[in-house]
């Protein structure tokens, strides 16, 4: 286990040895039905928009179109507690998904993209959204084993998380937040370490 730690921080650069060995395990795990599932179903899933997309949230029926894909998508607020990962402590302001079976019923999973309080996307840190394996519009249940537990193995580590869960920042929206406070995120996770 020490190896792959060791190896997790030469590949990402930021220390590992916190974690317990259940969310090494996930983080190094390379499941083949997991691994072709995410090449497969994840690139299809639409762009974040840079700012917070109120008229698909008003309007349940309206479909906004993705001018990376091509096409259009419904959404909607993700409001739901455990869905949030603890967001709400590092600035979110709101989250949105992708109704899961709207574009391909076959693709379980949805996209996640949260909002500061300007409402415009956050790219990286605690609060930043990625996917959903599967999203809690198909199936609560599995959604909270598969796309939550990660987190709560992982201490709620989200950087950690997303060296497999990267935030989505395809249509090149502004980096948020700065960098100053994206430093100061990462000093108060390594704090709620050390109280450990």
């Amino acid at each position: 286990m020490n190896k792959k730690r060791d190896e997790l921080e030469e590949k990402f650069g930021f220390s590992f040895q916190n974690l317990p060995d259940e969310c090494i395990t996930w983080l190094t795990c390379d499941l083949k039905i997991r691994t072709d599932y995410v090449r497969r179903k994840i690139p299809d899933l639409p762009s974040c928009p840079c700012s917070y997309p109120i008229n698909a949230i008003v309007n349940p029926d309206y479909e906004l179109h993705d001018p990376i894909r091509n096409e259009s998508f419904k959404w909607r607020e993700a409001a739901d507690v455990i869905e949030n990962y603890g967001r709400d402590s590092y600035g979110v302001g709101k989250c949105v998904r992708t109704l899961a079976w709207y574009s391909d019923p076959r693709n379980l999973a949805s996209r996640v993209c949260c909002y500061d309080n300007d409402l415009a996307l956050i790219t990286r840190g605690g609060a930043a959204g990625g996917y959903e394996l599967v999203s809690p519009d198909r199936n609560s249940e599995y959604n909270e084993k598969l796309d939550y537990m990660p987190y709560v193995i992982c201490k709620m580590d989200w950087r950690a998380v997303q060296t497999q869960i990267q935030p989505n920042n395809e249509q090149k929206c502004s980096e948020n937040p700065d960098d100053e406070t994206y430093k100061a995120q990462v000093k108060k996770l390594e704090e709620s370490f050390s109280r450990i």
